[in-house]
């Protein structure tokens, strides 16, 4: 959890470093992805800025409100009520 600039692995598993995580995306934006790691499958949350990883988290804890479909979602949101946020 925590985007590249707090979080070596994210910054890993992302293949990006914080300034390409910037360029890549903004404020009210974070990343659900999975991936490989070794034998195993990990799931990176990465937000630009805190509130963008919590709203990440808010979606993991409430799944069944969301269509998860795919191995990389865009969260997005500019508050911490479920009902504001969408992921594509």
């Amino acid at each position: 959890v925590g985007g590249p600039a707090v979080n070596k692995l994210a910054e890993k598993f992302l293949g990006m470093t914080a300034d390409q995580y910037r360029a890549t995306y903004k404020g009210g934006e974070a990343v659900l992805k999975v991936v490989t790691n070794g034998g195993k499958v990990a799931l990176v949350a990465a937000g630009y800025h805190a509130d963008d990883t919590r709203r990440a988290a808010l979606v993991l804890a409430n799944f069944d409100s969301f269509a998860l479909e795919t191995t990389e979602q865009i969260v997005r949101g500019t508050s911490l009520n479920v009902a504001d946020i969408t992921v594509s």
